[in-house]
């Protein structure tokens, strides 16, 4: 599985008790007991954790959702965009309760600083590890890297947040979690039955500056969110996307390929969004004359990073602020573009 560049992951190509078997979506074992401690399975094998760990590193670009989520506040969390305080997303502030972790970077890993933190576990459940990479942080503590089954980027958070709760020792509450997220989500559903089948694509809008687009694959967290919704990914762009990769490039004059009946497109900067309103090949797709595309960006709402985040904490903060532009989008038929 190709490891990506922060950018990439960003679209801007621009996972019972303890003591308890966990199966992640995939079917895979991702945690199991042993006779010291609990066995997590991942790409590079399996990692051991004697004990409930204490001082956690979060090597993965969103895996301090889950541990916060749990109760669990790490001592050192990754950055990936958006240079916030404490790399504190609207929907973690709370969660961090005070506590102040040290950031690191967003690029590549410093293991002289992951050391002095003095972790008693390292996790990088979103962190597209090399092999290298994890051979050199598990000399510092047991390192839980992604899974295996999913190309990078792409394990279902259900999955991470319980392969994390296990992880932690806390597989019974991550389990709870999980349940009380897709109840929000089945909620959803319920109230918009007007959802299902409809079509929706994911476009990273921020490519458009240089001559090309980015369309998420459907088992691309954003993906695997609006279909959790009760949307379909379109035939074609399933077709099409490399089975490693949760993206794929196309040209401009490749965008038909989008052209479903709603239009997720994600903003990073002004100057993307003045380069679609610019672009004729965009501005002519159906979906965007018929008015059924939804911007997402990170100002006042941050809805742009909370789909890309998708984890137990960011998902509820999503949908409140997703769901009432989707319903519109679905239902609309002006042809102005809709901005939400």
């Amino acid at each position: 599985m190709p490891t990506a560049t922060r950018r990439q992951v960003l679209g801007g190509l621009a996972t019972l008790a303890a003591t308890a078997l966990v199966s992640g979506c995939g079917g895979g074992r991702t945690g199991q007991p042993t006779g010291a401690g609990v066995t997590v399975e991942h790409e590079f094998g399996r990692t051991t954790i004697p004990a409930p760990p204490k001082r956690v590193v979060t090597v993965g670009y969103v895996d301090q959702d889950p541990l916060l989520a749990l109760g669990v506040r790490p001592v050192g969390v990754r950055e990936w965009f958006g240079g916030k305080p404490y790399a504190a997303w609207p929907w973690t502030a709370a969660a961090l309760d005070g506590s102040r972790p040290v950031v690191l970077g967003s690029e590549e890993l410093s293991f002289e600083k992951i050391a002095k933190l003095t972790p008693d576990l390292i996790i990088g459940a979103y962190a597209g590890l090399t092999k290298a990479e994890y051979d050199q942080l598990s000399k510092i503590a047991p390192t839980v890297a992604q899974a295996k089954g999913h190309a990078h980027y792409t394990t279902p958070w259900q999955d991470m947040t319980n392969t994390i709760g296990v992880a932690v020792g806390k597989a019974a509450e991550a389990k709870k979690l999980v349940a009380a997220t897709e109840a929000k989500l089945a909620a959803a559903r319920t109230a918009h039955p007007e959802f299902a089948g409809r079509t929706v694509a994911v476009l990273d809008g921020s490519a458009g500056n240089k001559g090309g687009y980015g369309v998420l694959a459907a088992d691309d967290p954003r993906g695997r969110l609006v279909r959790a919704l009760g949307l379909r990914y379109p035939d074609e762009v399933n077709r099409r996307m490399p089975k490693d990769k949760f993206y794929m490039d196309v040209s401009r004059e490749q965008l038909d390929l989008v052209d479903a009946d709603v239009l997720v497109v994600l903003i990073y900067d002004q100057a993307s969004r003045a380069a679609l309103d610019k672009d004729p090949l965009f501005q002519r797709l159906n979906v965007v004359r018929r008015g059924a595309a939804v911007y997402l960006d990170n100002g006042a709402k941050s809805l742009n990073a909370a789909m890309g985040f998708s984890t137990v904490l960011s998902i509820p903060y999503f949908l409140d602020g997703f769901v009432p532009p989707l319903a519109t989008a679905v239902a609309r038929k002006e042809t102005r573009p809709q901005v939400g």
